[in-house]
């Protein structure tokens, strides 16, 4: 009779082979439940036009996609008010109050002379002072 390994943290080969098998056995199920998952699926007419409590849920899903990319800001950064739309759970007022939250936020006042000519002064007086 053997004696048992102590578990030093190493797989063998036969417990490695044991686990493969297991996955083996497991990957067509999984590849199956993958495929059903990516291959788009045509949607059922009563889900898309009616009055089932779906095709309302889908209807107002699409207005509040249109809200969000129609809107005035969505314009100037169209990328982020199409990650709103599509990539989050926020309310159309939400979405719309960061998009003119965003829009306000990329308009720079413009540099006033005295503003450039202050900056001029400073760094001549710091060159100055090196030479």
């Amino acid at each position: 009779m053997t004696k048992p390994v102590k578990n030093l943290g190493v797989m063998t080969f036969a417990h490695f082979a044991g686990i493969s098998a297991k996955l083996q056995a497991k990957a067509p199920k999984a590849r199956a439940s993958q495929a059903a998952r990516t291959v788009p699926v045509e949607d059922p007419p009563e889900e898309m036009r009616g009055s089932s409590p779906i095709a309302v849920a889908r209807r107002r899903e699409r207005a509040r996609c249109a809200a969000i990319i129609g809107h005035d800001a969505a314009a100037s950064n169209m990328v982020l008010a199409a990650n709103l739309a599509f990539k989050t759970r926020m309310t159309r007022a939400e979405a719309m109050a960061v998009l003119a939250d965003t829009a306000a936020g990329q308009r720079s006042k413009p540099v006033q002379r005295s503003e450039a000519g202050g900056w001029d002064r400073a760094f001549a007086a710091v060159r100055s002072v090196r030479k």
